[in-house]
């Protein structure tokens, strides 16, 4: 165990620093038990998210922080949906999973991988199979697998309305979840609209493939 000489003037100034920087990054709330009342005291914590920030939540997506409570000695986020405006209180470290948004430069590096996606549409008339299978991209709450769900069902879609087919129900279901949960991330990381999710991956993947184009006649 390292112990501090504090009575020398330079030990007592790390000291003193490294304590006051561990005590700034640490998570503080003061709440008077007696009364109920909460001070408004709250201190940058090694693994919490902050108000104002934005996380995944689940399949609710992307949400805001509002702030951090405690009750019965427990930690819980304060929630609110970005699309849906719904309030939410689930518990810091819970069983559904918050994560950060992802940046725009691993958005645009994904948007970027486009072209080079195999989309595989699952063809299976085991309806449970079907969607256990998108169920559990879904849950992985990964952009990546959200877009292969979502280009897979697309891809299942162009191929069956050649004979004249819809999609069935799960389906229709999971190509919705997908596209909302997807796009609404990207359009947070982007810094546009939801409504400018799809334009901005169609020109963006027209870029890549006309740089990949010229790369090849330049070869």
């Amino acid at each position: 165990m390292c112990r501090y000489d504090t009575d020398q003037p330079m030990a007592r100034f790390f000291y003193e620093r490294i304590v006051k920087e561990i005590y700034q990054i640490c998570f503080l709330k003061l709440k008077d038990r007696h009364s109920g009342n909460k001070y408004d005291f709250v201190v940058k914590g090694w693994n919490m998210f902050q108000p104002n920030e934005y996380v995944v939540y689940g399949r609710l997506g992307v949400c805001r922080v509002e702030g951090i409570e405690q009750v019965d000695g427990r930690d819980y986020y304060c929630l609110r949906t970005l699309y849906q405006n719904c309030a939410i209180k689930t518990p810091v470290n819970g069983k559904i999973p918050v994560r950060r948004v992802i940046s725009r430069e691993q958005a645009d590096a994904l948007i970027d991988r486009i072209p080079s996606m195999r989309a595989e549409p699952i063809n299976t008339g085991n309806a449970r199979e079907l969607s256990d299978s998108y169920r559990s991209a879904v849950l992985t709450q990964e952009c990546k697998d959200l877009l292969e769900l979502v280009m897979s069902i697309y891809a299942k879609k162009r191929s069956i309305q050649k004979a004249k087919k819809k999609l069935n129900s799960t389906d229709e279901s999971y190509f919705k979840e997908g596209e909302k949960l997807l796009y609404g991330e990207l359009a947070v990381a982007l810094g546009i609209p939801y409504g400018e999710v799809q334009s901005y991956i169609r020109n963006r993947v027209k870029s890549v493939q006309k740089e990949k184009e010229q790369e090849q006649l330049h070869s």
